[in-house]
């Protein structure tokens, strides 16, 4: 994606859409599989323009009863952390939710609209996006906001967000903090795979269950 390639666990997918791999919605688990056999191959990782990740305990799509299994099961030491709800350090942080996007597929965000009717696209088209630095544009007169940081030059991420009524914390000092660590995120933890890796050996077929690799 964009310069990157990525490396996470499937179930940290919660929409993706990129050239050779079937469309993923969110809660879709029908395409599975399609999608492990394409991405299973780190050297030979498919092209995405666009992605939607989940960084919560999981139990979007109905796995907490076997939660226990998908903690055995994810290999990189962020997703164990996440697997059994604790959050650690710049991990407490990272938004649950935000997309990874190529800079050149940024057209996407027409298609996303935001809580007053405009898109995305319109809050991110006022943007700088100067690498690691990130950026606040919100809705008239509403708290609900669009934030974006510049991964790298072809890469951003976005994500909602909002007035926190119980810290007061403002959209934009949300933004700030939550645009920091996930671009920490993304250069150590999915975008790094030698650094995310834990120290114990895995076998490759191991690894390559776990992973979706995604470039």
């Amino acid at each position: 994606m964009g310069d990157r390639t990525i490396h996470l666990p499937f179930v940290a997918v919660n929409a993706v859409r990129g050239t050779g791999l079937p469309q993923l919605a969110p809660g879709d688990r029908d395409d599975e599989r399609k999608h492990i056999d394409v991405a299973a191959n780190p050297a030979v990782p498919p092209r995405v323009q666009w992605m939607r990740l989940y960084v919560s305990s999981y139990g979007t799509y109905g796995e907490t009863m076997h939660a226990g299994k998908i903690c055995e099961q994810v290999v990189q030491e962020w997703a164990v952390t996440i697997c059994h709800n604790r959050r650690p350090g710049q991990l407490k942080n990272v938004p649950s939710y935000f997309t990874i996007l190529d800079r050149d597929a940024i057209d996407i965000l027409k298609g996303h609209t935001t809580f007053d009717g405009k898109t995305r696209y319109d809050h991110v088209s006022r943007m700088k996006l100067v690498i690691g630095e990130p950026e606040t544009v919100c809705d008239e007169p509403s708290e609900h906001c669009t934030a974006a940081v510049a991964i790298s030059p072809r890469l951003l991420a976005i994500w909602s967000t909002w007035l926190s009524a119980k810290s007061r914390e403002t959209a934009s000092a949300a933004g700030l903090r939550q645009g920091r660590a996930i671009k920490w995120f993304v250069d150590s933890q999915i975008g790094n795979i030698r650094a995310s890796l834990p120290k114990s050996p895995f076998k490759k077929a191991d690894i390559e269950r776990a992973f979706l690799s995604l470039a």
